[in-house]
């Protein structure tokens, strides 16, 4: 364990990295959309967050149920901006279902599917539900 300056107090991450947003219609809406996210968050953090390189973000706060309720209120900025078609779509994932069966019951084809959950970040969404149900 690395040991911390003097004048340093302790602080919890919050790390993240948008998935597949390089195989998205409309990458820089999507960029846009998790920068507002973040942008929801900024208070009470250490260090707010923001895009680092790339795709990947991270910010500090002082505690982790601090990086957590960031974690959460990012997810659910996210979520408020999705068509209710996505939502079906997202509920499915996180539900495993895959994407030809999404389609199946939506309607479309499972490029539709694929697309929109690239473009509307959804694979974004269901990682970080993976790690938040993984956080002891």
């Amino acid at each position: 364990m690395a040991l911390m300056k003097p004048d340093s107090s302790p602080r919890a991450m919050l790390i993240g990295d948008v998935v597949g947003s390089r195989r998205t219609a409309d990458r820089s809406g999507l960029h846009r959309t998790v920068m507002a996210a973040l942008g929801q968050v900024a208070d009470g953090a250490i260090d707010p967050p923001k895009f680092t390189v790339g795709d990947e973000f991270q910010g500090s706060y002082p505690t982790a149920g601090a990086a957590i309720d960031a974690a959460l209120l990012c997810r659910d900025h996210l979520l408020g901006s999705l068509s209710d078609r996505s939502l079906r779509i997202l509920k499915g994932l996180m539900n495993d279902q895959t994407k030809k069966e999404l389609a199946a019951a939506e309607g479309i084809s499972p490029s539709a599917v694929s697309q929109r959950a690239s473009r509307d970040g959804l694979g974004l969404i269901v990682v970080a539900s993976q790690y938040l149900r993984s956080v002891p």
